[in-house]
């Protein structure tokens, strides 16, 4: 599964991101691997928390780029 993500570049819609993730490595990561997270525990079961650990960056990081 992350090999094929490595080759998918999605398009990011203006709107949705406070800061757009493609600007640093911290956004990619956020991104990459909320996509990775989500395939794996599901949506139901997605937050920002279980983001921040598996990416080893504080929750609020991400609401840094996204609401």
């Amino acid at each position: 599964m992350k090999a094929l993500l490595k080759n998918i570049k999605p398009e990011i819609y203006d709107g949705i991101f406070l800061k757009d993730p493609e600007s640093s490595d911290l956004g990619r990561r956020i991104f990459r691997e909320g996509v990775s997270l989500i395939a794996e525990i599901g949506f139901d079961a997605f937050t920002f928390k279980k983001l921040g650990e598996r990416i080893h960056s504080p929750e609020s990081s991400i609401y840094r780029y996204f609401e």
